[in-house]
């Protein structure tokens, strides 16, 4: 009777036992078939948080959607913030087209009061000619 080591060796005193106590023939060869239980240390547990996957494999597409999801979600956010600062950007060109228009027409009323002041200067100054050349003839 032959026994089968597969994987650890056989103690001598489990050989002596079934050669002494042989099982009833199994199935259509006869012969005893024996199996060689191996114990092992109990595999470490796995982490609360750990993922475990079960079943089949998933396929390309499952695997890529979390992916397209996170891609479509980043998209509405850059098109909301491009929306934003296009808003943005209409308020600060109109706020500096009105500054620039504010500038244009303080320019002119200066100009204006310029040429104002210029004018009555000019007619004081006229004035003051004739008051003098009027008293260098008395």
């Amino acid at each position: 009777m032959e026994i089968e080591r597969r994987h650890a060796p056989v103690p001598g005193e489990l050989l002596d036992y079934l050669r002494a106590n042989p099982t009833p023939p199994q199935g259509a060869e006869g012969g005893v078939h024996v199996h060689v239980h191996h114990h092992y240390a109990p595999a470490a547990p796995i982490p609360a948080d750990h993922i475990v996957h079960q079943g089949p494999q998933q396929s390309m597409a499952h695997k890529i959607l979390p992916y397209l999801w996170t891609a479509l979600l980043a998209c509405v956010v850059l098109t909301i913030c491009a929306a934003v600062l296009a808003t943005v950007l209409v308020v600060v060109v109109a706020v500096l087209a009105a500054l620039a228009l504010l500038g244009l027409v303080i320019a002119y009323v200066i100009n204006s009061q310029t040429g104002a002041i210029a004018a009555r200067g000019k007619a004081a100054m006229d004035a003051a000619k004739a008051e003098a050349l009027g008293r260098k003839r008395r």
